[in-house]
């Protein structure tokens, strides 16, 4: 991914789900309103203002780039994200966490493409929110 629009994008999902908004986002961290709006034009945000935003939103900046459908910050020096048979599986001090069912999901979830995997989190979302 690693282009500006996509970034946006990215950002302007997570942004969504968490019920958030751009404007505020932005203000919080001390970034122009227009950071966004620079970027759908081609700029490329700078890797500082990205990891504001990575931890504003409680994501990785991986995750903002495009390089992993794992929206979940994993910055705790326990957590650990190692792959196995091609799919991460999150591990607390190097013992597995996740059963052999929440494996397969998680094969299934990394397949999606990233709009089907943004779709398939709005529905969940916006259904345990109504439910709330």
């Amino acid at each position: 991914m690693n282009n500006s629009q996509e970034i946006a994008e990215a950002i302007r999902f997570q942004v969504s789900v968490q019920r958030l908004t751009i404007s505020k986002m932005l203000t919080d961290i001390g970034l122009a309103k227009n950071t966004l709006q620079n970027m759908d034009n081609g700029s490329m945000i700078k890797a500082d203002s990205l990891g504001k935003i990575a931890d504003y939103l409680n994501v990785s900046v991986d995750y903002l780039l495009g390089r992993t459908s794992n929206s979940q910050n994993m910055s705790n020096n326990h957590l650990n994200a190692v792959d196995i048979k091609g799919y991460n599986v999150q591990t607390i001090g190097g013992s597995e966490v996740i059963s052999k069912r929440d494996k397969e999901l998680l094969q299934k979830i990394n397949s999606l493409s990233f709009d089907d995997y943004a779709d398939i989190i709005s529905y969940i979302n916006s259904k345990f929110r109504s439910n709330i």
